[in-house]
């Protein structure tokens, strides 16, 4: 096998951060760092963005990585090798506080390990929680359990996913698979009614819809770019809207326009999954 480029970078729930970041905002990796080389990458590119770590520190297990080989069609495989992210246990996130000044993101990818355990007991210590939680679906949102889906719709964040992953987000709700490709308004109407929640439907080169509390779905048109590398596409779209959207969550048309204007910084928090380094 060849390769016209290759490169070692830190990704995943990093690019999240990164973007939050880049859009002048504090932001908090909540996630363990492990110990050894792959734990030194991903903290210093913490460093170097200004990204405080409010995890655990694993002092046996380095972090683990992730090999995506991406083809000229810019069409994504990856191999994974887990590490310390996914060891957390059910005291994993209890040093996490989040007040009602921040944002927190928790993804998919944390309920399919023992991770699970830390993120539904944080999410159980914060039922009433009085700061917006965005969900970031990801494809493993079919493996997770009945129970855990059930804990997930009943803490009711704000639902962010892809067009694959808002099909399979709806078989599990029983809601049956509406066809993306041709009606993503229906389907993001769809979830956005079964989950009694927020959601945001990422539709590649057609945007993305909206759905909101009050029952709008809108189209956000998208523009056209020559895809190069998708990695982390996702991710960075979810810390982009924890700027641009989250802030504005049940909140009203004056705080709003205060919010455009930069009148509030929100802390995004990420206990989520690992940035792996890929």
């Amino acid at each position: 096998m060849y390769a016209d480029w290759a490169g070692v970078a830190v990704g995943a729930g990093f690019n999240a951060l990164y973007a939050v970041r880049r859009m002048g905002v504090d932001a908090v990796y909540a996630g363990a760092l492990g110990t050894g080389p792959w734990s030194d990458r991903i903290r210093a590119a913490l460093e170097r963005e200004g990204i405080a770590h409010g995890g655990v520190t694993d002092r046996e297990d380095d972090n683990g990585l992730c090999i995506a080989l991406t083809d000229a069609d810019a069409e994504r495989t990856f191999v994974s090798v887990r590490g310390a992210e996914t060891r957390l246990g059910p005291h994993g996130f209890d040093n996490v506080a989040v007040g009602a000044g921040d944002v927190a993101i928790f993804s998919g990818y944390t309920l399919i390990h023992r991770s699970a355990e830390a993120l539904l007991a944080f999410m159980r210590r914060t039922a009433g929680h009085d700061f917006p939680a965005v969900f970031d679906t990801s494809p493993v949102i079919g493996q997770i359990t009945d129970a855990q889906l059930d804990e997930l719709v009943s803490y009711r964040p704000i639902w962010t996913c892809n067009e694959r992953e808002g099909g399979i987000l709806a078989e599990r709700l029983g809601l049956g698979r509406t066809a993306p490709q041709t009606d993503n308004g229906g389907l993001c109407t769809a979830l956005r009614d079964a989950l009694h929640a927020p959601v945001v439907l990422r539709a590649g080169r057609g945007g993305a819809w909206v759905g909101s509390e009050d029952g709008t779905v809108e189209p956000v048109p998208g523009f056209p770019v020559t895809a190069v590398d998708t990695n982390g596409a996702g991710d960075c779209h979810t810390g982009r809207d924890m700027r641009r959207t989250v802030p504005w969550h049940r909140s009203g048309p004056r705080r709003q326009a205060r919010e455009r204007r930069g009148g509030h910084r929100r802390h995004p928090t990420r206990p989520g999954d690992l940035p792996h380094p890929r």
